[in-house]
């Protein structure tokens, strides 16, 4: 058996043991450093789940943010396969069960008391709904509360749902049901793809910021120019909203100034694939989703993606 066969064996043991334990994410190629995440990358749905160990009896801690993945690599399932470099985005699967977050009442129906609780729907798509009416006018219903939010799969049944059952003598109220996704234990964060290395498990960093990063231009004029300080938008783009991952490193030294209530400038370490058409540079200057700015002061470009170095620039304009 060729290297090559074996290695797609590999993948297809992960891709299975996503497909059991996986969450569904949308998977996105990115085809420059300019907002990699958007509609024209987009390749489709995908599973993934992620874990520090196999045994999947650690939790992550401070300071991490590499992953084992079970994904689904194999040649075979392109272009739905992963790759280094693609970003995994949390999304919503088919098989996602839903419970009512809001209800609307399409008919009040007669014969109502304040007080009676309503049951919606026949029970054939799940957990049924159940109502607590709040307000009447004469005997027809003008509120409710939810008192069983209910659960229910999809396909989700159509509006209005009637009444299945009542503990007073009211007919015939229906209900416009606002449904929302049971996401169990949230997986709010996106991935992208670090490795897939020969005969080793794939691996996703964990993006916690969103960054972009600007090249300052430098004055051109003859003569004495005097001190001029770089500005955005005379600055060069080398990248926008790009996902990353970005953690305290440690306290750097203190500042030049040394004023009572400076502090010490914190270090960071940031990591983000290899995006098409993006050139890092030292000094380039990274921009975080706070309006932030850092400096960055060593770049490393490997097949696992940049890792990068930077320094918070503290600036009082």
């Amino acid at each position: 058996m060729t290297p090559y066969l074996i290695q797609q064996k590999i993948f297809f043991g992960y891709a299975k043991a996503a497909s059991k334990l996986g969450a569904f994410f949308s998977l996105y190629r990115p085809a420059s450093a300019i907002t990699p995440i958007q509609s024209s990358s987009l390749i489709g749905t995908v599973q993934m789940s992620q874990s520090i160990n196999w045994e999947y009896d650690k939790a992550n801690a401070f300071g991490n943010s590499v992953f084992n993945a079970c994904l689904d690599a194999q040649a075979s399932s392109s272009p739905l396969n992963c790759r280094v470099g693609d970003y995994l985005v949390p999304t919503i699967g088919t098989d996602v069960q839903y419970h009512a977050s809001a209800v609307g009442i399409a008919a009040g129906g007669s014969g109502y008391h304040l007080g009676d609780i309503i049951v919606v729907g026949d029970g054939s798509f799940g957990l049924q709904i159940i109502l607590t009416v709040t307000a009447v006018s004469g005997s027809i219903i003008t509120s409710v509360s939810i008192a069983n939010q209910g659960l229910y799969n999809s396909p989700l049944p159509s509006n209005p749902l009637t009444q299945y059952y009542s503990t007073g003598a009211g007919l015939n109220a229906t209900f416009n049901i606002t449904w929302s996704p049971n996401s169990g234990i949230d997986n709010n964060n996106t991935y992208y793809v670090q490795s897939l290395q020969f005969d080793l498990p794939p691996k996703v960093i964990e993006c916690n910021e969103t960054i972009s990063i600007i090249r300052p231009s430098q004055a051109t004029g003859i003569g004495n120019l005097g001190y001029v300080s770089y500005t955005k938008s005379s600055s060069i783009t080398i990248a926008t909203a790009v996902p990353c991952s970005f953690l305290l490193q440690g306290a750097g030294g203190q500042s030049d100034t040394k004023l009572p209530t400076d502090t010490r400038v914190a270090n960071w370490i940031i990591y983000l694939p290899t995006l098409p058409g993006m050139f890092i540079r030292n000094n380039d200057i990274i921009i975080d989703s706070a309006n932030q700015e850092f400096a960055i002061y060593e770049n490393e470009d490997t097949e696992l993606g940049w890792r990068l170095r930077a320094v918070q620039i503290i600036n009082f304009r």
